[in-house]
């Protein structure tokens, strides 16, 4: 394996360029606890930086193949969630329950998508929604669902897409 070295001064310039100087990104503390015991289980190994990369390497294809899996998964889950909505609804029905007690539902999800921004800031002014110039797609998701929800009108320049789906209560997982 290659290794790349330099001084600790040019170390640091690197370190300044790749950050901007810019803080260290917190990580969710419960995360890095679990993170620090997988260490712990490597630093165990007394593994050398070359070995350890070479395992990074392994575990980088490791997780490839998982991912690749995994959208399989998916994609097998949505078609099924499809014809059971589909089934649920030429059966007008709302839910089903299994044999093993998990019922499983149609939902429906609110997607907005901001057409007109000019219009929409234009609302935001008017219902001195100030709070919404900062809005994260999560917010203006959850406004949006709580002003159809309500049987109210969506911000002028927001296109809402409603995505039906399926929800699953109960069972192992």
């Amino acid at each position: 394996m290659k290794k790349t070295c330099g001084t600790p001064e040019m170390k640091e310039k690197l370190t300044q360029t790749i950050t901007g100087g810019l803080p260290k990104f917190p990580e969710d503390p419960d995360y890095q606890v679990k993170v620090e015991e997988v260490k712990k289980h490597w630093q165990k190994k007394k593994l050398s930086l070359s070995a350890l990369a070479e395992e990074l390497v392994a575990c980088r294809a490791e997780k490839k193949e998982e991912e690749t899996r995994i959208a399989a998964v998916n994609l097998e889950f949505e078609a099924l969630a499809q014809l059971v909505l589909g089934k649920l609804e030429d059966e007008d029905l709302h839910s089903i329950n299994t044999n093993d007690g998990v019922t499983v539902y149609a939902k429906a999800s609110v997607y907005p998508s901001v057409q007109d921004k000019a219009l929409l800031f234009q609302w935001i002014k008017k219902t001195k929604a100030v709070h919404l110039l900062t809005v994260q797609f999560q917010s203006l998701k959850g406004l949006c669902s709580d002003l159809l929800s309500n049987g109210k009108d969506i911000p002028p320049g927001v296109k809402c897409f409603l995505k039906n789906g399926i929800g699953v209560r109960g069972g192992k997982s």
